[in-house]
């Protein structure tokens, strides 16, 4: 394991690093089997640029045992003391199909198979082959559907911009620190009205997807999918939006 403590330590003990809870870390990603940590992203920490960082965790680029990898470490003042919660629900998603491959957590880690692609939101802006439209969205309220089935809410895909990667080989939903499996689960219902009415993007949408229908049609037919979230009513989702 190659890792310069005076040029990580904050990023990996945010905000607040010890020299006590540096060495609890460093024998974490020892039992993680991280190899190394990579210097990419926007936001910068003490001068080292890292993928992100949020209100539990700050987001580092790394190999783990020898896959490219995204790792995630808790915040010391972060509402929750262990990423177990975050580990649990994301293996959930896994086995649906959904989300980043887990590679493995501790208490103060989380570490996911790195996800290369451009978000949401960019990739709306920028989109403009209905077949490309149209698989990628498919892909997309496939993957809600099922969360929905499995009773796992992600909580965070009423602002789907930035909670969705759309990669090379299809739309990949992330950051599932939000997530619960005791909230009513709503998911497709969170994503389609981001992409309806949030985002901005419908107009455009509805025109590669070839879709007639406004609004008030997509938005009766997420009506009757909140009564009975079925597979018949998800079907009728998908028809409203021109992805049947």
């Amino acid at each position: 394991m190659r890792i310069d403590l005076a040029k990580w330590g904050r990023a990996l003990c945010y905000p607040r690093p010890s020299e006590a809870e540096l060495q609890a870390r460093l024998r974490q990603l020892e039992e993680l089997g991280v190899e190394e940590l990579v210097e990419r992203g926007r936001v910068v920490i003490d001068g080292v640029r890292v993928l992100g960082k949020g209100c539990v965790g700050i987001v580092i680029e790394a190999v783990v045992k020898g896959v490219r990898a995204v790792l995630k470490a808790r915040r010391i003042d972060a509402d929750r003391d262990s990423m177990k919660h975050e580990a649990k629900l994301l293996s959930l998603a896994n086995q649906l199909g959904v989300g980043p491959r887990l590679l493995g957590y501790t208490k103060d880690f989380l570490a996911m198979e790195l996800v290369e692609g451009g978000l949401l939101v960019e990739w709306l802006s920028e989109v403009s082959k209905p077949s490309e439209a149209r698989s990628v969205l498919a892909s997309l309220l496939t993957q809600c559907f099922k969360l929905d089935a499995a009773g796992l809410d992600h909580g965070e895909l009423s602002r789907a911009g930035r909670h969705v990667i759309v990669s090379p080989s299809g739309p990949v939903i992330v950051d599932f620190e939000s997530a619960s499996l005791t909230r009513r689960p709503r998911n497709l219902t969170a994503i389609t009205q981001y992409l309806v009415v949030r985002s901005g993007a419908w107009p455009k949408l509805a025109k590669l997807l070839g879709v007639e229908a406004g609004r008030v049609e997509v938005i009766e037919a997420l009506r009757q999918y909140k009564q009975s979230p079925d597979e018949a009513e998800f079907r009728k989702v998908l028809g409203a939006l021109g992805l049947a």
